[in-house]
């Protein structure tokens, strides 16, 4: 595992006490030792938005490398440090391999089309309107202008060299996959584009854009239930998955929500940015 992380991290290896922690999140999730589909679905808060659970799905597809339809420690571990820290090109790789349904190697037009289809759905569905880019152009465009930059060789597939390269080179391209190039982080549409601070006893880490599953309860709580109302970040209403105590509520975006878990963690929240609207 140490080998094939470091491959895909820019060298940066996983302390053993930072090991620890997220093994000790990872059985307080998963007692059983294992990560089914609709648990993982439930961390983002999407068991009930078939827009958001298509993506996701792919999403665990992809973190799930053997294919035994389950989610073990080390692929956990594999797939959040490749989110937290991975070089760009390896997160492009990963997301590739998302998109990649069927797992031939390409991507066809049929695939893109779903997940840019997927994207506009989500988008509708999260944010209650779709983006000036997606009135313009219809999935059906974005396809044909993305296979316009990125094949190539023409053969109507993208490899993942194309994907890769195109991506890169192209920041259209990486918007409308759904891929934030300046950040270096892979975007899902429908959680909340913040900074959070995990805090523990011993240990601050970063974890800057996307929440993923190093957070996965407090993540819930954001995709399930913040609104914005008048300048003001109002947040973590409701309780979820663990989080049982609210120790700030209104805050500027900037500011910081306090959240204690139990008496072990105590999660910051810094907004930064509120995207979703959500009437729940």
């Amino acid at each position: 595992m140490g080998q094939r992380l470091s491959e895909e991290t820019d060298d940066k290896e996983i302390d053993v006490a930072e090991l620890q922690e997220w093994y000790k999140k990872f059985v307080v999730e998963c007692p059983s030792g294992t990560l089914f589909k609709h648990e993982f679905k439930s961390f983002f808060g999407v068991t009930d938005n078939q827009e958001a659970a298509d993506y996701i799905e792919n999403m665990f597809r992809a973190f799930d490398k053997n294919g035994d339809n389950t989610i073990d420690f080390l692929e956990y571990v594999a797939a959040l440090n490749l989110v937290l820290r991975g070089k760009l090109e390896h997160k492009l790789k990963w997301t590739f391999k998302m998109y990649d349904k069927d797992g031939s190697g390409c991507i066809d037009k049929t695939e893109l089309r779903e997940i840019v289809e997927s994207i506009y759905r989500m988008k509708k569905a999260c944010h209650g309107e779709l983006d000036e880019e997606c009135h313009l152009l219809t999935p059906d465009q974005v396809v044909d202008r993305i296979f316009e930059l990125v094949d190539e060789n023409g053969d109507g597939e993208l490899s993942l060299d194309e994907f890769v390269d195109g991506a890169r080179r192209d920041k259209w391209v990486m918007k409308m996959l759904q891929m934030d190039g300046s950040k270096s982080v892979v975007i899902s549409p429908c959680l909340k584009e913040v900074c959070v601070m995990a805090k523990t006893v011993s240990k601050l880490n970063y974890v800057k854009g996307d929440l993923f599953s190093s957070t996965n309860s407090l993540a819930h709580c954001i995709s399930m239930d913040c609104k914005m109302g008048a300048g003001i970040a109002v947040a973590f209403k409701k309780t979820f998955g663990g989080v049982d105590e609210l120790l700030a509520q209104k805050k500027q975006p900037g500011d910081c929500a306090v959240l204690k878990r139990g008496d072990r963690f105590v999660y910051y929240l810094k907004v930064d940015r509120i995207t979703q609207h959500s009437s729940r």
